[in-house]
């Protein structure tokens, strides 16, 4: 023990010793629900925004979305009311690579901007297939035992977001729900962005 003090005396005196705790990162976690919306217009200037960035030839899937703040039960987490308040909207735009849309095979390039609770925020990156109970969109199944769910994984573009964010992830819990409707299941989301902010925000 004296040892280990003596050596960082003499780090100290030196200017090499590093206080052992480190300075807090100014950061915020946003969860929230994005429902497709047919009375929210596509924002076609974002997905052009997202074709560049991702260098996406062309974009075949389209969504003007609702965001809305949502309760959980405090004791183990369940969403309880999934519409809490509408916070904003939002556009999605997708490139859907495999029209059969196989579980693990293939990933697509996907934009995302939209306003969350707590900022604006601009993502971009791929959603996986993890499950298909929907069928191929080059046979359309006439009665679809359930949707499609997705995992999505982006980088948050800081440039394009609220002022002050430095840099950030967003992922989410994705169910597409192709060509209409099945009873209990919606095209939408359920996000979770962290993001880190300047140090003066």
């Amino acid at each position: 023990m004296k040892k280990l003090i003596s050596v960082l005396v003499v780090l100290a005196l030196t200017g090499a010793y590093v206080p052992l705790v480190a300075q807090e990162i100014s950061r915020s976690i946003s969860i929230f629900r994005s429902m497709d919306d047919p009375d929210i217009p596509v924002d076609m200037d974002v997905c052009d925004r997202g074709q560049g960035i991702l260098s996406v030839p062309f974009w075949n899937g389209f969504f003007g979305a609702s965001t809305w703040a949502l309760n959980t039960r405090a004791k183990d987490g369940t969403v309880v009311n999934e519409k809490v308040r509408q916070v904003g909207t939002g556009t999605a735009c997708m490139l859907i690579t495999d029209p059969d849309l196989a579980p693990f095979a293939a990933e697509f390039p996907f934009y995302f901007e939209g306003e969350t609770p707590d900022a604006y925020i601009a993502a971009a990156g791929e959603c996986k297939v993890t499950q298909n109970a929907w069928g191929s969109l080059s046979a359309p199944p006439a009665d679809p035992e359930g949707p499609v769910f997705l995992a999505c994984y982006m980088d948050v573009i800081p440039e394009l977001s609220t002022e002050g964010i430095k840099w950030g992830q967003a992922s989410s819990n994705s169910t597409l729900v192709p060509g209409g409707e099945i009873p209990g299941f919606e095209t939408g989301s359920f996000w979770t962005i962290q993001v880190v902010w300047d140090e003066e925000e």
